[in-house]
């Protein structure tokens, strides 16, 4: 649980950033915006797989 905090800490200033960004000004790009959103979304995906996977196998 400890890892999820603290990549949820690490990655709050970029999303936050990245919406304010998108509904003050629309000066970013959109695609990258929407390219930033998606890799953080994969990152955390990763990061819970992994906790899983490694949760299982201590419980072998």
């Amino acid at each position: 649980m400890n890892d999820l905090v603290a990549s949820a800490a690490k990655v709050a200033p970029p999303v936050g950033a990245n919406y304010w960004l998108w509904f003050t000004s629309h000066d970013i790009n959109w695609y990258v915006a929407a390219a930033t959103i998606v890799y953080i979304g994969l990152q955390a995906y990763v990061l819970v797989r992994d906790k899983i996977i490694r949760r299982e196998r201590e419980q072998l």
